[in-house]
């Protein structure tokens, strides 16, 4: 019973805790004047599926938190930026979920649109930042060994991170 009750005040508190979280925020939505940065999802068949998506921007992390459907594209002021791409893969093929998050330093211009790319080799992912015009590498590749997710556990309820 007092598990049950820590655990309903934690859902309770969470929301409350969230709202505190300092996101990235666009700048604007204007895709002449700043970079465009979208998500991507690989399907390979039925069974497997690979996600490279943007996960934080400048060390703000995205607010994926209040929303059902995940933005398609963020905007980045032209310039340098640090960003978290967080790569998972998961299938019938291959049943452990595997997720790692990758930090890359990129360059971008304005109006470039770009897109975190990624491949499994081996039991590694590889992922990098590509400009979506031109198709060439604007981070260079970062190579780490895949992480696998445990299965059946009970998802951590973990406030976001809360700037003070």
């Amino acid at each position: 019973m007092k598990a049950i009750f820590s655990r309903l005040t934690l859902a309770t508190l969470l929301p409350v805790l969230a709202s505190c979280t300092n996101y990235y925020k666009s700048p604007s939505n204007d895709p002449t004047t700043h970079a465009v940065i979208t998500n991507n999802i690989v399907v390979m068949g039925v069974a497997r599926h690979e996600t490279y998506r943007v996960y934080a921007v400048d060390g703000r992390p995205i607010d994926y938190f209040w929303i059902v459907v995940p933005p398609k594209k963020f905007f980045l002021t032209p310039g340098p930026h640090r960003i978290v791409v967080e790569a998972s893969q998961c299938g019938v093929a291959k049943p452990p979920y595997y997720k790692n998050e990758f930090t890359v330093n990129v360059m971008v211009r304005a109006g470039g649109w770009y897109q975190p790319k990624g491949y499994v080799e081996g039991d590694n992912f590889v992922v990098w930042i590509e400009d979506k015009e031109s198709g060439r590498d604007v981070s260079g590749k970062v190579r780490q060994r895949m992480t696998p997710v445990v299965q059946g556990s009970p998802a951590p309820l973990l406030p976001p991170p809360v700037m003070l």
